[in-house]
């Protein structure tokens, strides 16, 4: 169960009225879940319009074989998911896994409806949502196409660096995030931090954390068209 207060906090359903407030919490259902844990996977059936009160969820797409995923965009808190079955009565087409531990609320998808017909602005907010998605993944697509990994993995590693202020950083909780971040494998990404620690530009700074050396050679090599660090 979820307060009307609380949920006039989400941005989503800011300006709702109290009776539209009212029916989408009768039958919301509060969850909590940790860092890991898959809310849903693709191809299971909606059960509603999921909004995060805490925590951080990755939207993913599996890629081939080799347990690689895409991500197809982030959520955290007032964020929503879920909006396209919802929407259009498919399936839903991707995974969600928790990138930290959090809490959520669901709110059932026929609620949803009687709210969007009490108030159609909140349709065009669930819209204009999906579009900034839409926007932020084409962006991303095009990053990708216009970088190698070696150079993404420098960029993250440099900013890695000045967020630390020159001390040792972890690049992610796991690096499988890491790999998904810049559109690749966890192998390559531990082939290529083994590549720059070699080669000098950064070093293992213990328990998962790296110090970068040379910032200067890594901020070179994140330029589109570098290959290597030698």
């Amino acid at each position: 169960m979820i307060d009307q207060a609380t949920l006039g906090s989400v941005p989503l359903f800011d300006g709702l009225s109290n009776e539209a407030r009212g029916r989408l919490t009768a039958r919301a259902v509060r969850r909590r879940f940790r860092r890991g844990e898959v809310l849903w996977r693709a191809g299971e059936p909606s059960r509603g319009l999921w909004l995060l009160l805490e925590g951080a969820v990755d939207v993913v797409h599996p890629r081939g074989t080799q347990g690689r995923l895409d991500l197809v965009h982030r959520e955290g808190p007032g964020g929503s998911m879920g909006e396209i079955p919802l929407l259009t009565g498919v399936r839903m087409p991707a995974t969600a896994v928790a990138r930290r531990a959090g809490e959520c609320v669901i709110l059932h998808g026929d609620d949803v409806g009687v709210a969007v017909r009490m108030h159609p602005a909140l349709a065009l907010r669930m819209m204009a949502r999906l579009a900034g998605r839409v926007h932020t993944l084409v962006t991303r697509l095009d990053r990708l196409r216009g970088s190698t990994v070696m150079n993404r993995l420098a960029a993250h590693l440099v900013a890695g660096h000045d967020r630390a202020g020159g001390r040792p950083f972890r690049l992610a909780a796991r690096q499988a995030e890491v790999a998904q971040d810049l559109g690749t494998a966890r192998e390559v990404i531990v082939r290529y931090l083994g590549k720059l620690r070699r080669s000098g530009v950064i070093r293992a700074a213990g328990r998962g954390r790296w110090q970068v050396v040379d910032r200067g050679r890594l901020a070179a090599m994140a330029s589109p068209g570098v290959e290597s660090s030698s």
